[in-house]
């Protein structure tokens, strides 16, 4: 539980973002300002066109947890950190768009030289630029006027921005949004810990026994705390000493490496859960001896679930191959399948077989009826024939199947789920704002872990 002092501080942060903001956000803070609440977090870099979809979807297993645990009379808000610490601009840099056959379409653009964090980069700069790829590759959208109004201000950082936007999209659900650096006075002790208590040993001992199990080591040998000095020409590392220096004299200058920021990030935030990615499961496995040395609460760590969206057009298309969302995640596509007879075959067949009865009995008319019976027998053998030939046409048209690649680049994108690939923009240009709901209704149902599909309506 943080001091009493710090929820104070914490609270003006999120105050400055939310006077404008729904009710159920300054409900959600009220909640927030009470001494035994706590908060269920979730977290992502901020990226051109706010990310991959994955970022909707860990934000509504956030918001779904949320709310599950408030029916149980507990004081508990959602939470999205915004890591605009990060200075990786090659992953922030673009946006992937899915088009109908399954191809992906990259949309990028420069945000801008030097080293610096992504806090420090603007949105404005590539916004024009990103509506107009989405017109040409897209078409109209359902969520092209919402987009409009979230456009960034010329001063807008990109982190303020998907803040702003996030805050917007889950404004039925009382989101709570804040950057990283916002919280840097809160976890200022804890920061000083790191420098003098860093646990280097058990961090090692750790890593020695996590890699000879057959785990991937995601930060290497952390001898000494990864600590960076964040200002507007650069983001710099900084050695324990260095460190130590720059906190006397500039501490909020200092700015956490990955291993350190989700420990700074629960001393800053009263989390009791918190929801990650794959990756960052992985990231705290190596991790455990922060929270001890730091003295910080250890949050309940639930793993994301996933969701892959199946578009109407999808929905249609596995419809004409009589099959499941599920097949899609096959290796090979499913067999062909019989054409389907059309709706009045049998009635064809039943006049066939009256005119092949009529054939049978022209011997036993007059020589004058003869010409005339096999005259209009071969006009009704063609006529039937046209109309059989017409008929098959059609049905062969109601079932024309989309090329089951198409289908699968669509939900697998070089073969990795929909979710890593495809931008957030692009489900929000397609499907509009309302999709936000629909993620958390379906996050409701989903299990912590688990894939799951969800037909949009």
């Amino acid at each position: 539980m943080i001091p009493p002092r710090d929820r104070a501080a914490l609270l003006a942060c999120f105050a400055q973002q939310i006077a404008d903001r729904p009710t159920a956000a300054r409900q959600h803070l009220r909640i927030l300002s009470e001494p035994t609440s706590t908060c269920v977090v979730t977290g992502q870099q901020p990226a051109i066109g706010g990310g991959p979809l994955y970022t909707l979807v860990k934000i509504s297993h956030a918001i779904a947890t949320a709310e599950a645990r408030r029916q149980t009379g507990d004081k508990v808000v959602p939470i999205f950190w915004c890591a605009s610490e990060d200075h990786d601009v090659g992953e922030a840099g673009h946006a992937d768009f899915i088009d109908q056959s399954g191809k992906v379409l990259r949309f990028a653009h420069t945000l801008g030289e030097g080293r610096a964090s992504l806090r420090f980069r603007l949105a404005a700069p590539w916004w024009e630029a990103l509506v107009s790829h989405a017109q040409r590759v897209l078409g109209p959208g359902l969520g092209h006027s919402f987009l409009e109004q979230q456009r960034p201000s010329t001063d807008e950082t990109m982190g303020q921005w998907t803040c702003r936007l996030l805050q917007q999209l889950f404004a039925t659900h009382g989101l709570l949004c804040i950057e990283g650096h916002q919280l840097r006075p809160l976890w200022s002790t804890h920061l000083k810990r790191a420098l003098d208590a860093w646990p280097t040993t058990e961090l090692a001992q750790l890593r020695t026994r996590l890699i000879a199990a057959g785990k991937v080591d995601p930060f290497g040998e952390l001898n000494e705390p990864p600590l960076f000095a964040d200002r507007p020409d650069g983001r710099m590392g900084l050695t324990a000493s260095e460190a130590r220096a720059l906190f006397t004299q500039e501490p909020l200058i200092i700015s956490p490496g990955a291993s350190l920021r989700p420990i700074l990030q629960q001393a800053a935030l009263p989390a009791e859960a918190y929801v990650a990615g794959p990756g960052e499961l992985a990231y705290h496995a190596f991790l455990t001896p922060l929270y001890t040395a730091l003295q910080v609460t250890t949050p309940t760590l639930i793993p994301r679930c996933s969701i892959s969206l199946i578009s109407s057009s999808v929905a249609r298309g596995l419809a004409r191959w009589n099959s499941e969302p599920d097949a899609l995640s096959g290796d090979a596509p499913i067999n062909e399948m019989t054409t389907t007879p059309h709706a009045f075959a049998q009635d064809i067949s039943t006049i066939k077989q009256a005119i092949t009865a009529l054939e049978q009995k022209q011997s036993q008319a007059t020589p004058a009826n003869v010409r005339r019976l096999a005259a209009g027998i071969k006009r009704l053998q063609h006529d039937l024939s046209q109309i059989d030939a017409s008929l098959k046409r059609q049905q062969q048209h109601d079932n024309a199947r989309p090329a089951w690649g198409h289908l699968k680049g669509q939900v697998f994108p070089k073969n990795i789920r929909q979710e890593r690939v495809m931008s957030l923009f692009q489900v929000l240009w397609e499907h509009g704002p309302g999709i936000a709901d629909q993620l958390v209704a379906c996050a409701k149902t989903a299990s912590p872990g688990q894939h799951h599909w969800m037909k949009i309506s």
